[in-house]
Parts: C-alpha cells; structure tokens; sequence
C-alpha cells in the first residue's frame, strides 16, 4: 500500500519525516492528504513487508568441521584489516573463535517461512506509523536495510508483522541449504556477490581503501542468493537472531528444533556486513552481540510459523 503525503521538508529530517511532523501525522492517516495545486514537496511512504520464502519441515546440517574451519581462519589471516573491521588479528583470527562453530550436528526443523531480504528502512517505517516500534532516525534511501535497532526492537517488529526473530538454526538453513556450502553461493569466497569489508587499495597517503563505505538496498546481490534464493545471507549488514549467544553450545545442542541456550547475556547475530572480512560472511560463522546494542551494520529479516 502507497499513501501520498506531500507535506514541506522543513517539518521533515528524513524520507519518511520526523515523528512530530505533519509527514507522520498523514503517513498514520490523521492528516489528509493536500489538496490538488498545493505546492508541497512529495514525499512517498510504502508500507510493505519483505516477501518471504517457505521452507519444508526437514533436516539441516549445522557447524563446520575442522577443514572448514581451517578454511575461515586462513582467510581471517589472509584479510587486510582496516579499523573498521574491528578486532586485532591475534584477537580475530585465534583457533577459538573458529572452533566455536563445531561440531558439525544435523538438526530437524519444523517448516517456517523466512524473508526473503533483510527488513528494509521502509517496511520497519510501517511498524513506526502504528505506533508499535521505536522511532528512529532513519536515511533517505528507503531500500536500505534497517540499521541502528536493538534486539528487542527487531523482535516487536516481527511480532507486529506476524512473525518472530529467526533460530540460529533457521537462519543457517536458509542461508546454507545442503552440507557442503561455505557461503550462501557456494564453497569458494567470491568477492564480487557479496557487500564486505574487503578492500580495493590505498589512498595517496598509504590508507587502506574500503571496497564499501556503507550497505546497499535489500535487492541487491542478487549472484550471491542463497539456495532458497534469499539474498545478503552474507554480507551487507548481520543479522539478529533470536537465541542467545554461547561459544560451545554444538556440543549440547538437542536434535529437534534447537533453540540456543535458555539464558545469557548476548544475542547471536549472523552474516557479516559491509564491514566484514571475508571468513565472516561464511554460513557457519557465528558471533554474539549485547541485545541492547545498536549498531550501524547490525539489521534483521524475520521468520514466521505459518507457511505461505
């Protein structure tokens, strides 16, 4: 659904306007829209969900074993670091951190549906016109994916369109298909389908050069799909999961529907973003992430119990 406001940008610091703005006000249908000859700026608000992509009840396989974790950390080591990118390399690249993604386990899923991109500034628009999600400060690109949310706030806006955050386990099925995928495409790192913190050079005063500087609409990266054909499962920004974070849960993980641990004090996120080095944004690679933490290359999509 489109609905027209064409209120002046003065009241507005955003695509969508600020929250005390008329913009807002005509967005929740509380101000008409203006009349014809009225000489306003436009402004277009779609409120609109991500088309989700169902996936059979069945079983997945989860964790990487020892090759495949020896893989990531060679590209760990391998990997220009910038600031951006975050950790030292001793920090980043330690066999700890690649271990925690084993042991490889199979697990049976009930079916689900999941979305088909990350949840886009406009769709999460939507949750704020209702009343139901916190304002945020949001770009002009309405494609691009949220940003700036905290766990509970990606929550509630699954919860207002029906769903709910993904599993760990969810979200690496979709992101995986079958065993042998590393990435979402494949089992060899391409640079080119996927939006990371990889570099293209230096400036005239030796600074490393960030192949990208932000993220990317929700639409794109369409040669880096996974096999369910969900797009930036890798790259872009990470994704909230709905489990808590534990470094050696594979090893106790149950059989059926697993769920993370019952408690903790960090979240999983998943995917790597536009800040990421490549053996982040493979399908196995696992982080956690304090739940009130709003991050600038952290986002969501959401899962959902009824099928389509």
């Amino acid at each position: 659904m489109t609905r027209r406001c064409r209120w002046g940008r003065h009241w507005r610091t955003s695509w969508l306007g600020w929250v005390w703005g008329p913009a807002w006000l005509c967005g929740l249908g509380l101000l008409p829209a203006p009349t014809h000859g009225q000489q306003l700026a436009p402004l277009e608000v779609t409120l609109s969900a991500p088309a989700r992509v169902p996936i059979a009840a069945g079983y997945a396989w989860m964790g990487a074993d020892q090759v495949d974790q020896a893989y990531g950390r060679a590209l760990c080591l391998a990997a220009p670091r910038t600031q951006a990118a975050g950790e030292s390399e001793s920090a980043a690249c330690g066999v700890a951190r690649f271990a925690q993604e084993g042991p490889v386990h199979r697990v049976y899923l009930d079916a689900y549906a999941i979305d088909r991109t990350e949840v886009s500034v406009e769709a999460y628009a939507r949750c704020m016109f209702a009343l139901q999600c916190p304002a945020l400060m949001l770009p002009e690109q309405g494609d691009l994916p949220v940003t700036g949310v905290h766990h509970a706030a990606a929550a509630r806006y699954c919860r207002f369109v029906g769903g709910r955050l993904p599993s760990e386990a969810e979200w690496e099925r979709a992101a995986r298909g079958g065993r042998t995928r590393r990435f979402p495409w494949g089992r060899q790192w391409n640079p080119a389908v996927a939006r990371h913190g990889g570099l293209t050079g230096r400036d005239l005063l030796g600074r490393a050069l960030a192949r990208w500087v932000g993220p990317g609409g929700v639409d794109g990266m369409d040669a880096g799909r996974s096999p369910y054909g969900l797009l930036h499962m890798a790259g872009n920004v990470w994704e909230w999961t709905a489990d808590y974070y534990e470094p050696g849960y594979y090893g106790r993980s149950p059989g059926v529907a697993p769920r993370g641990p019952s408690q903790g004090t960090l979240r999983v996120i998943r995917g790597g973003s536009f800040q990421s080095t490549p053996d982040q944004l493979r399908v196995t690679a696992r982080r956690g992430m304090a739940p009130d933490t709003a991050a600038g290359d952290v986002g969501f999509r959401c899962a959902y119990d009824r099928v389509p």
